[in-house]
């Protein structure tokens, strides 16, 4: 059923949803910013470089303004930006809370990500072949919180607050639940997976946005590991 805008009252909660969106593939070449579109060519996929296949896609790279180099490449996640405004225009009151792994703009489009951040994972094996089991491999790439932070804000969502996984459920108090854990329980061992330092607890970052909702004070963003102006800042430059 269709959701009548401002509508709801409530929590907005997805996981690893986002990065699932399909992507623009964008590559800086000798002529320009082109995208990557696949082709078939003697029997077999191939990539293939093309103008921009859009207007607004064109418009958001000039508003990422980066200094890119020849040969950088990257992608921009238009239908999370969409996404996100949906959901903001059906929320009257309460909170979107956004958990996936991703940057900020200006880290996810700096020059040390010259090759991106789209992968292909079949039997938790990663690779950047799109065309190696076709059907049978997830395609992902890091999400643009930036982005998802700004589409909110456009449609009268405020940033209540940006932090990493471990920051996160450190602040909700994970330690103590830990400490009620066996030593070789299965349970221990995935909660420390989500909380390492080199891994899963900084990759995976939490967004949390709320409308309506006078100054929220929520525990799992007392550890901020950054300031809100980073997911207003879209470059390095």
């Amino acid at each position: 059923a269709d959701i009548h805008p401002h509508s709801l009252t409530g929590l907005f909660l997805s996981n690893e949803l986002v990065d699932s969106f399909p992507v623009h593939r964008i590559q800086l070449t000798a002529h320009g910013l082109e995208e990557l579109w696949v082709d078939y060519r003697d029997g077999r996929f191939v990539e293939c470089f093309k103008p921009l296949s859009s207007d607004r896609l064109a418009a958001h790279l000039r508003h990422i303004g980066s200094d890119w180099v020849e040969g950088y490449r990257t992608e921009v996640n238009l239908q999370a930006i969409d996404w996100m405004s949906q959901v903001a225009h059906r929320l009257a009151r309460g909170f979107v809370l956004t958990i996936d792994y991703g940057h900020t703009a200006q880290d996810l489009y700096s020059l040390d990500r010259k090759r991106g951040t789209f992968l292909c994972y079949r039997h938790h094996a990663a690779h950047e072949n799109p065309f190696l089991h076709v059907g049978e491999q997830d395609m992902t790439a890091h999400v643009d919180f930036s982005s998802l932070a700004t589409a909110g804000e456009e449609q009268g969502l405020q940033t209540t607050g940006f932090t990493n996984q471990m920051s996160f459920l450190m602040g909700l108090g994970i330690e103590q639940m830990l400490a009620g854990l066996n030593q070789d329980s299965p349970e221990l061992t995935a909660a420390i997976q989500l909380l390492k330092p080199n891994g899963m607890g900084t990759t995976f970052k939490v967004l949390i946005q709320h409308k309506a909702v006078p100054n929220p004070k929520l525990d799992g963003l007392q550890y901020q590991p950054f300031f809100r102006s980073a997911l207003t800042t879209q470059s390095a430059a």
